[in-house]
């Protein structure tokens, strides 16, 4: 499909979610991260037993675990390198510039990873630069590609 587009001189973005799983909060059901541990995977309560919501949809995605940023960015580099997309659009992007418990950063890991990642910076980057927390990502104003 992709090779069908740019053949027809349509380029290919990816609409890709990484707040958030369909998972919901610690009483959804299980069949994703959380089977495989909650703490590395999202984004807790100090108590651990709940899940922050800044999705909106009842946990949020870890972004600053480097399991999840390598997860995170292998997936990129798999539709960059193997599909041959040309960008992504980066649903609720601002989740992935909160520390492990939810606290905006001002030097995402997961940010800076793709933004310097010579796989990634050259495509088309669009980030959707708020969450349901309320936060405005300073990443909006930060690079020329990330609209």
């Amino acid at each position: 499909m992709v090779k069908a587009l740019h053949a027809a001189d349509i380029e290919v973005i990816l609409d890709v979610v990484y707040n958030h799983t369909a998972e919901g909060d610690e009483k959804g059901p299980t069949f994703s991260f959380r089977g495989f541990d909650s703490s590395v995977y999202y984004i807790m309560s100090e108590d651990r037993k709940h899940y922050m919501n800044f999705s909106g949809c009842g946990n949020t995605l870890n972004g600053t675990h480097s399991v999840v940023r390598r997860m995170i960015l292998d997936s990129l580099h798999f539709w960059v390198e193997k599909m041959h997309v040309d960008g992504f659009r980066f649903d609720l992007a601002s989740i992935l510039s909160r520390d492990e418990v939810g606290r905006p950063m001002l030097s995402p890991p997961t940010l800076w990873s793709i933004d310097t990642d010579p796989i990634l910076s050259p495509v088309k980057l669009i980030a959707e630069a708020w969450d349901a927390g309320g936060v405005i990502s300073s990443w909006q104003f930060s690079r020329a590609t990330l609209a």
